[in-house]
């Protein structure tokens, strides 16, 4: 092929590699910063919250690893790696049973309406 019929070729692709290449780097960087906070939630809920609010940690869980299932798979359904696609299985569980426990703790939490514990009998208070 002819230089000139590369270039005709690409120019009619539409489509911008470097545009391309500019994406790429920003989901990297986007996947650390989500990473990175999430990880800030998850460690201010366990501490701060004094382990309390178990809602909120296995809904971040449930997000994070989310995000870490389409990224195994698509890395997964390239290489075909077994090592990806161990770790593609084990997101993919984290995140069934964050899931699971998030809507049974929602569901069978009884909130204490004084002071927001999850259990009214543990405080002693009649919620």
């Amino acid at each position: 092929m002819k230089k000139e019929d590369i270039l005709a070729k690409s120019k009619a692709d539409k489509r911008d590699e470097g545009m391309e290449h500019t994406e790429n780097k920003g989901r990297v960087v986007g996947f650390a910063i989500f990473f990175c906070m999430a990880m800030v939630f998850q460690l201010s809920v366990m501490f701060l919250a004094d382990g309390h609010h178990r809602d909120v940690m296995t809904a971040i869980t449930a997000l994070l690893f989310t995000f870490f299932v389409t990224e195994s798979f698509a890395k997964w359904r390239f290489t075909r790696d077994a090592g990806q696609a161990f770790v593609l299985f084990v997101c993919i569980l984290v995140v069934i049973v964050s899931t699971i426990a998030f809507f049974v703790h929602i569901l069978g939490a009884g909130y204490c309406c004084e002071c927001l514990c999850e259990c009214a009998a543990e405080c002693g208070c009649d919620g």
